[in-house]
């Protein structure tokens, strides 16, 4: 007995058929992938250094 689902529905079930495929390492047709790298990680330090060099250096400017 076939089912009778909607043209949204049965979209979206193939899009979730993609992905598992996807998932398991297989190759989808028509699916692109972007990578997006991280830079590098700054510590918690180095962020509080970096603000408060850069506001004294706008007080600085303002008092002159």
């Amino acid at each position: 007995m076939e089912e009778k689902i909607s043209p949204l529905a049965a979209g979206i079930l193939q899009g979730l058929k993609e992905a598992t495929a996807d998932a398991q390492g297989f190759d989808v047709e028509g699916l692109k992938k972007t990578t997006i790298y991280r830079g590098q990680k700054i510590s918690s330090s180095e962020k509080i250094s970096k603000k408060f060099v850069h506001s004294t250096e706008k007080n600085l400017q303002v008092a002159s």
